[in-house]
């Protein structure tokens, strides 16, 4: 592990956190390019679908150095909110629509994505198959939003346009509703362990 990731005095002018972030990322990177190569010679690779996700922002107030080393910028509250952008990889044999895709998603779509690449109907879904999916719909706990090409933040009220960074007409609140709605259900079941109620009788 420790030649992987480096000398542990590695730092980033004088942040020895953004060194360590930085020595994080290569640590994961080499893991799953282990774990990756393993698959493939074991003939898993092309059986299995394999799902790369993060959960946070790579942001954080205390590491500036992070902001200048990515040309990051918080002027806006779209701005401040990219900042939380995650890459979502899938590797899926035979998936039908390789590439990228360009829609903004949320972890609550990976199980109905996931589900669909193998042929089974959940009793309930919260997210949206990203394979079909035609606009991106995430919504967060302080009532921010993203539906499609705009994004609504829920502290200044302000919408942006996602293709332009300005601002933007308002969305309404039906719109605002089907979000926010997906996100407290997809909550209350977590938080309930409701989730063998539901798979048992599908309500």
């Amino acid at each position: 592990r420790a030649a992987v990731l480096g000398p542990p005095a590695l730092a980033v002018g004088q942040e020895p956190l953004l060194g360590d972030y930085l020595r994080a990322i290569r640590y994961v990177d080499d893991g799953l390019g282990k774990l990756f190569a393993r698959m493939r010679a074991t003939g898993l690779w092309d059986r299995t679908i394999v799902v790369v996700y993060g959960d946070h922002p790579g942001f954080f107030s205390y590491t500036p150095g992070l902001a200048a080393l990515t040309g990051a910028s918080t002027t806006s509250a779209l701005d401040a909110r990219k900042l939380w952008q995650v890459p979502i990889i899938i590797h899926a044999p035979g998936d039908p629509a390789p590439g990228d895709q360009p829609i903004v998603a949320g972890q609550i779509d990976i199980m109905p994505t996931v589900a669909g690449w193998l042929g089974v109907k959940p009793p309930v879904a919260f997210g949206q198959d990203l394979v079909t999916a035609r606009e991106g719909l995430v919504g967060f706990y302080d009532r921010s939003a993203f539906v499609g090409d705009r994004y609504f933040d829920g502290r200044t009220r302000g919408t942006w346009d996602l293709r332009t960074g300005r601002p933007s007409a308002a969305l309404a609140k039906s719109e605002l509703a089907r979000v926010h709605d997906a996100l407290d259900g997809s909550e209350l079941v977590l938080r309930g362990d409701l989730l063998p109620h539901l798979a048992l009788d599908g309500q």
